[in-house]
């Protein structure tokens, strides 16, 4: 019996562009998206020490800049000032005295950083403004990213729960506090079949029951498999699966 892969997949993996601390063959990984504006990434960034204090070379930390510019105007350029000290193999120097420093985070301060730790603040400043310039709108990162990714989970769980609300609606009517007859419903005609289950007729309750769980379970079904398909860790499973030669019978019983 082979035993079912638990382990989670990184999309998109580590990779060269990412900014890592600790071993890449350390057991455990730690990957935060995060805005150098953001409260609660604040509040989050001593806990993160802690965790690595006490982990040691058992974890590696990944650090990928996710600024949310609508709520968070200045952390656009505190993410590319990182990137900028970054370039320079201070990525993590910076980083921290941004998280250090979050209540002054505009473009003067964060040359000031640059030159304290010892970098070329003027270069600094001038990839600070020409991010202005190149800078990918929006719309761009929506269409890109977030709507192929949201898709699937959204028409999964909508299927599941188009299943539920008809199993739902169908209780309130066998209990008859929803559709009434003589509108034709499934918990009603179980409700009204089920008085004649007594006499031997039991197919007038039976078959609306069948019927409704056939579609529920059918939507479930559904659901489930758009959700187990949207999964990259089964989609490599499956493309693994395709790609291993199935074994010849007829030669195994031949050798055997």
């Amino acid at each position: 019996m082979s035993r079912r892969d638990t382990r989670a997949s990184l999309t998109p993996p580590v990779g060269p562009r990412d900014h890592v601390a600790g071993p890449n063959d350390a057991p455990l990984t730690l990957v935060e998206y995060g805005d150098y504006q953001c409260p609660h990434c604040g509040r989050a960034y001593p806990i993160v020490k802690d965790v690595q204090r006490a982990l040691g070379s058992q974890l590696r930390f990944l650090f990928r800049n996710f600024p949310l510019t609508k709520i968070h105007p200045e952390a656009e350029h505190a993410a590319e000032a990182a990137e900028a000290a970054g370039a320079q193999g201070a990525f993590w120097q910076m980083h921290d005295r941004l998280f250090e420093r979050q209540f002054a985070l505009d473009d003067d301060h964060l040359v000031e950083y640059a030159a304290e730790l010892g970098l070329n603040a003027d270069r600094i400043r001038g990839e600070l403004d020409a991010a202005v310039v190149a800078g990918v709108s929006d719309f761009r990162i929506i269409r890109a990213h977030i709507i192929p990714n949201a898709i699937a989970p959204v028409l999964a769980q909508l299927s599941i729960n188009v299943g539920w609300s008809i199993l739902l609606t169908a209780a309130l009517s066998f209990v008859g506090a929803g559709v009434r007859a003589p509108t034709p419903e499934w918990g009603s005609m179980i409700a009204t079949g089920f008085q004649n289950v007594m006499t031997g007729q039991w197919w007038p309750s039976v078959m609306p029951g069948i019927a409704l769980a056939v579609t529920v379970f059918g939507f479930a079904l559904v659901g489930t498999s758009i959700e187990f398909l949207a999964d990259p860790s089964s989609r490599r499973r499956l493309a693994e699966r395709a790609r291993t030669p199935k074994p010849n019978n007829a030669l195994d019983t031949a050798s055997a």
